[in-house]
């Protein structure tokens, strides 16, 4: 009974694939959401089965890894190249991909804070006074400082509207602090959303955006309860596309490409952490704080 059970399971995963299963990966290519996905298919499919095809296409290509780029750990993307020597012999050659997240790079270790860029010095023995494993943490970090102002990122650009600033002695805001003794209310700032979009596109820039990543904390469960209003400041199609995703109960790392930055900026300008970056090709790794 069981085996039937699989076995049915296992064939009507393979019928939806075949249905739609290139579609939804021609769609993830092109930028669509889990719900923009399932408003064009023609036949009914159930969002997990769309959740799952993404997923597996978004880690296949290596848009999503799910060790930390640069450990030299996780599969490897790239290609089989035949070579025939001057004997005539043949061999296989494995060619990683150009930016291909899983090769070992030794970073320099940066973070990026009210607009600069500060190194991170080596500790004596070779180790740095890194943060490998700060992204993990479930509380966000403290209040921006600087005039309140919205700030909206949309992939037609960027605008920002004044917010009155909250009366004295009454609450305002609605980004509170984590775990914090009563509402820690955090201001917002679109000038410094807009510093880290530029940033970013700067360092991408450099790099290729198949070389640039962020880490992304989404699908922690210490994170899953407030993931609504930490995702507030972001537009609707932005916020469609992170709640999309099947997140893993792990850290992951997202390439790092335009949305991906506005969404980073976003979060950054209402004063929600937004992860560390890695940039391959000019072996940097940046903490975003």
């Amino acid at each position: 009974m069981q085996e039937r059970k699989y076995f049915k399971k296992a064939l009507a995963d393979f019928a939806l694939d075949m249905a739609g299963g290139d579609a939804i990966r021609s769609m993830t290519d092109r930028g669509y959401t889990v719900k923009q996905i399932m408003e064009q298919l023609t036949f009914p499919m159930p969002r997990e089965r769309v959740q799952a095809v993404m997923w597996r296409h978004l880690l296949d290509i290596g848009a999503v890894l799910l060790e930390e780029p640069g450990s030299g750990q996780g599969r490897r993307s790239g290609a089989f190249v035949k070579e025939q020597d001057s004997f005539g012999r043949i061999s296989f050659r494995f060619s990683a991909a150009d930016g291909d997240g899983s090769r070992e790079v030794v970073f320099r270790e940066f973070r990026f804070s009210a607009g600069r860029e500060m190194e991170i010095p080596k500790r004596s023995g070779g180790a740095s006074g890194g943060f490998a494993k700060r992204d993990a943490k479930d509380a966000d970090t403290g209040g921006l400082s600087g005039k309140e102002q919205a700030c909206v990122f949309s992939e037609g650009g960027i605008r920002g509207e004044s917010v009155c600033p909250p009366a004295a002695g009454k609450q305002g805001g609605s980004f509170y602090g984590s775990g914090s003794k009563g509402p820690g209310v955090r201001e917002i700032s679109m000038e410094k959303g807009k510093k880290l979009f530029d940033y970013l596109s700067e360092k991408c820039g450099k790099n290729g955006g198949e070389s640039s990543y962020i880490s992304c904390d989404f699908g922690l469960r210490g994170q899953r309860d407030g993931l609504q209003e930490k995702l507030s400041g972001l537009d609707g199609r932005q916020q469609d596309y992170i709640l999309g995703l099947p997140w893993e109960n792990r850290i992951c790392y997202h390439r790092l490409d335009r949305r991906m930055r506005e969404i980073a900026a976003g979060m950054y300008a209402h004063g929600s952490r937004c992860g560390v970056c890695y940039f391959l090709k000019t072996g940097e790794k940046i903490e975003i704080v």
